[in-house]
């Protein structure tokens, strides 16, 4: 009875073993709870990282189509820029020729400065009279020849107060650049008064001749003939050599090459460059020199 009861008062090995058992097997269930509470507690920066790279993407493409974008505007920029060359050039090729066709129509033209003026003066047979002995014709004859005479205004005849220009259309060519020749190489005068006769240039044509001062007040220093392009331009024979200049660029490269013959000289200031030239401001001296050596083929009345 007594080793019955002293081997029931001791643990039991039954009810020890099932508590292990049953740790061992909640062990796992304890393992799960973890890693569900992991799982909930960085699922959200799960779903902020996802929604990330969705945005990257996003923003990535945009980038894509934005450089695509650029690309294609650049290549039209490069086009139109292509496009307004050939224009341009088109342009320019077509200035050239209008500015041909006027001139073609102006060679018909005269223009007499400082002829006195009168009231009800008969222009046509005025000039017939003052002209026909330039033409090398008679009076009547020249007056048939004149289609029309008439008398334009201008500012800097306005402000000089000198008498308006006339304007002279000739039906002949030959008659208007036999009166050409010849009043250059003599002085056509009325009642002492000194006529000047010019040709009819373009303002389009004599602005683009402005560029072209400093080269041509040194070739008439140096009496050298040139004569000007149409629709720009000068060509003229320097040391034996024809020389043409069509653009400023043509002009300067000429110039620094031949500027030391021609007196030409160039000082620099700051970072441009200014051009000390002395323009003459007689020209009788030079023009003697450039007319024909001979008599005077106008025979005096």
């Amino acid at each position: 009875m007594s080793r019955e009861k002293g081997r029931s008062a001791g643990p039991s090995p039954t009810v020890g073993g099932s508590t292990i058992k049953a740790l061992a097997q909640s062990e796992p269930s304890l393992k799960e709870l973890i890693r569900q509470a992991v799982t909930e507690a960085i699922s959200p920066f799960i779903a902020r990282l996802n929604g990330l790279d969705e945005k990257v993407a996003s923003f990535e493409k945009s980038v894509s189509s934005s450089l695509e974008k650029t690309a294609g505007l650049e290549l039209n920029a490069w086009q139109n820029k292509t496009e307004i060359k050939a224009v341009k050039k088109e342009m320019k090729s077509l200035e050239g020729q209008m500015i041909e066709l006027q001139m073609e129509k102006a060679k018909m033209f005269l223009r007499i400065q400082n002829f006195p003026e009168e009231q009800e003066e008969n222009l046509r047979q005025k000039m017939a009279e003052l002209l026909a002995q330039l033409a090398g014709k008679s009076d009547k004859e020249l007056y048939y020849d004149i289609v029309s005479a008439y008398r334009v205004s201008s500012s800097y005849v306005v402000k000089k107060s000198f008498p308006r220009e006339i304007f002279i259309r000739s039906s002949s060519i030959i008659t208007r650049n036999d009166i050409m020749r010849r009043a250059n190489e003599t002085q056509l005068k009325h009642e002492q008064t000194e006529i000047t006769i010019r040709r009819e240039i373009l303002f389009l044509v004599r602005k683009k001749r402005v560029k072209y001062k400093q080269l041509t007040a040194l070739l008439l220093k140096k009496a050298v003939r040139y004569r000007y392009l149409i629709p720009e331009g000068l060509s003229f024979i320097y040391k034996g050599q024809p020389i043409k200049i069509t653009t400023e660029e043509q002009m300067q490269s000429f110039l620094t090459e031949h500027g030391g013959d021609l007196d030409f000289e160039t000082a620099q200031k700051g970072d441009g460059v200014e051009s000390s030239i002395e323009v003459p401001t007689d020209y009788t001296t030079i023009l003697q020199k450039l007319r024909p050596r001979g008599k005077d083929p106008i025979k005096k009345k």
